[in-house]
């Protein structure tokens, strides 16, 4: 409860012996002592009554019209809403607000701040801002969704079968390009997509505009979804543009690359054969990348995916030739991690289709012969399943082939080890196990 002190002085009304400007100061000050206690009583009522009608205190209804409501109001709304949903705002009032991201909302604080002994500068988020007309919501399109903050995240959620370790990215994810609609102008997006991939192969670091190369990679995903007919006849530039992004340096965007590659070769299929030496060229370099630890990167494990899927829908005999090629690559996580594929396109029905290609089991016998000699135990292991599969089918398509490609072998000691694991009752050696190669590998790092 408020209360007003109010100075008491003891003033000598008679005035005797003082002069008359001191008498008419003293009568002043009295007057005003009277009428500060007459204030006081006032306001001490007013409290009084308010506390008798239990009022409570006043919230603001509109701009200037105050309304007063009752403190046992107030607790049973209280209550009410405890044991309520909550409600969502009316389109009146989300449409009369004005909605900014955290970098916006910096931006627009900062646009007024000038440095010492320069000029002021305005972000261009904060230029964004002012440029808006107040009271409207900023515009959403496919080349800006979810704000500068969603752009930067993971879709890991957006490839079924993704693992979500991978997903260590996403704190806001876009929405699945699933659920998205159609583009009306499919084929103006898919040019703005060329354009765009083209301008960031060419782009220096520091120039380069990596989200708009993170959302035309988005577009193409949802042209490759609900419009294939329009990228089917522009597989050839489409693949030129984006198999770089596959090795950028931001892993978001090498992600997103992969991801549409799985998404083509689900989509096309054989559509892709013209493409596929330099795909799997492009995927093994991804695939053998490493960590300090020797381990494999969560981008070596979606590369590694996507060849195992290309093994399944593509021409196994065109992945197999590229495979080969990758083989005598420099680097030794690559031969390992074409020694591996390799592997599979001779494994189940994959083998059946290479043994039907003419000469492929030879080259295949070839490549696997050479990787041997690799320091490396995986690979080794993974060249000895190739030849032990490589025997099994010649032996169904052409018998004595094996025994032919065995004398063409300079090496004595070599042609003997050959034969004598390829005809073992113990049949194919077990693949390594993954953990024992990346402990391999981190030693002969090291």
């Amino acid at each position: 409860m408020a209360s007003l002190v109010v100075l008491e002085c003891d003033v000598d009304n008679s005035g005797a012996g003082q002069p008359n400007g001191i008498t008419n100061k003293l009568q002043t000050l009295k007057l005003r002592q009277q009428e500060s206690r007459r204030v006081a009583k006032a306001r001490l009522s007013q409290q009084t009554n308010a506390l008798d009608l239990d009022q409570g205190p006043m919230e603001l209804a509109g701009s200037a019209m105050p309304i007063v409501r009752r403190s046992s109001d107030l607790r049973s709304q209280m209550a009410g809403k405890a044991m309520q949903a909550p409600v969502a705002p009316s389109e009146e009032f989300i449409g009369s607000q004005v909605y900014r991201t955290p970098f916006e909302e910096a931006g627009s604080r900062m646009s007024g701040f000038t440095a010492p002994d320069s000029r002021p500068t305005t972000s261009s988020s904060a230029r964004s801002i002012s440029s808006r007309p107040s009271g409207s919501r900023p515009a959403t399109s496919s080349s800006n969704r979810g704000g500068p903050v969603a752009r930067i995240t993971s879709q890991s959620a957006e490839r079924p079968g993704s693992a979500a370790s991978m997903g260590s990215l996403q704190s806001q994810d876009l929405a699945p390009y699933e659920d998205l609609g159609p583009f009306l102008n499919p084929d103006a997006v898919l040019q703005t997509v060329l354009n765009s991939l083209a301008a960031a192969n060419v782009a220096k670091r520091l120039e380069l505009d990596w989200q708009a190369q993170n959302e035309a990679i988005q577009d193409a995903r949802r042209l490759v979804q609900h419009h294939p007919e329009v990228v089917e006849p522009n597989l050839h530039p489409l693949m030129g543009v984006l198999l770089p992004a596959v090795d950028a340096l931001r892993s978001q965007t090498a992600k997103d690359a992969l991801s549409l590659l799985l998404d083509m070769v689900q989509a096309f299929g054989r559509a892709l054969d013209p493409e596929v030496e330099a795909i799997v060229a492009a995927l093994v370099k991804k695939a053998g990348e490493m960590s300090t630890a020797g381990r494999e990167t969560f981008l070596a494990m979606e590369a590694s995916n996507v060849l195992s899927v290309m093994t399944d829908l593509l021409s196994v005999s065109r992945v197999a030739a590229a495979l080969i090629a990758c083989s005598g690559h420099k680097a030794a996580p690559v031969k390992y991690k074409a020694a591996l594929h390799l592997d599979g396109c001779l494994q189940g029905t994959n083998g059946q289709r290479l043994s039907g290609a003419q000469g492929m089991l030879a080259k295949v016998f070839k490549a696997a012969v050479q990787l041997l000699d690799e320091g490396r135990e995986e690979t080794r292991v993974y060249a000895k399943r190739v030849l032990w599969a490589t025997a099994q089918l010649s032996s169904v398509t052409e018998p004595g082939g094996f025994d032919r490609m065995l004398k063409q072998l300079t090496n004595e000691d070599k042609r003997k080890k050959i034969a004598e694991f390829t005809s073992s009752s113990a049949g194919c050696p077990p693949p390594p196990n993954k953990y024992t190669a990346g402990a391999t590998m981190a030693r002969s790092a090291r």
